[in-house]
């Protein structure tokens, strides 16, 4: 889940940004090579970029599902 809103446009960027890295990481290592490494360095952000709007990999891999 998420654990924070996105404030501005520009968050509402970087969590699409980051929802659409997770899918294509996921397309291709799937769901174990899925890493919040991974899908940050996809998305063009740090990792604590994600951490700002997930507390886990898991949470990010849940959102994903809800997103699409």
């Amino acid at each position: 889940m998420l654990t924070r809103i996105p404030a501005d446009e520009e968050e509402r960027e970087a969590l699409d940004a980051l929802m659409l890295a997770a899918c294509q990481v996921i397309g291709r290592h799937g769901y174990k090579g899925a890493s919040v490494a991974r899908i940050a360095e996809e998305a063009g952000i740090s990792q604590g970029h994600c951490y700002k709007f997930f507390a886990s990999r898991d949470d990010i891999l849940e959102h994903v599902v809800v997103w699409m």
